[in-house]
């Protein structure tokens, strides 16, 4: 079987991220429309990410509030959701958030810790300032290991990867 994620855009602001197992055979277990992973109809810019074993999958996904100023989103987190065989939600329903640092997080990557948990990678603005062109002047990579219960084991302030700035 095959576990697919795909993303239905309402408009530029309203988006709904879903998720959807076919069996060896395509027959859909997740329902005849899959199950919706985000809660807040939030805009998703980014793509989902999944993670797969034999108890079911992770599902890793960027999005951002629909407030803004300057048109910067205010807001913008990466989620996780573990899901089992059944499509059964392990987690808090619209997934956790990877982070609670105030920030912008996007462009999540993950991997397997072997043990039904997943160490995750994104970009974040944390140390970041806005240059005259409206652009991030720093953009670095932080990381978060998830464990199987949903639990962060890296802090609150998350492991950072690597910091560059930008010029």
């Amino acid at each position: 079987g095959v576990y697919i994620t795909w993303i239905n855009y309402f408009s530029d602001s309203t988006s709904d991220i879903y998720l959807q197992h076919f069996n060896s055979n395509g027959t859909k277990l997740f329902g005849a429309n899959g199950i919706k992973l985000n809660s807040n109809n939030g805009n998703y810019f980014s793509s989902v990410k999944l993670c797969v074993n034999a108890t079911g999958c992770i599902v890793c996904w960027a999005g951002e509030e629909d407030a803004y100023k300057n048109n910067m989103p205010l807001r913008a987190e990466v989620f996780v959701q573990r899901f089992n065989t059944a499509g059964e939600a392990q987690w808090t329903m619209g997934g956790i958030p990877v982070s609670t640092v105030n920030s912008l997080r996007a462009f999540p990557n993950l991997i397997s810790d072997g043990s039904n948990g997943v160490f995750i990678s994104f970009a974040d603005t944390r140390n970041s300032k806005l240059d005259t062109s409206g652009n991030f002047d720093n953009i670095d990579i932080y990381a978060q290991h998830i464990n199987s219960s949903g639990n962060r084991l890296w802090g609150a302030t998350d492991a950072i990867i690597t910091t560059a700035t930008n010029n």
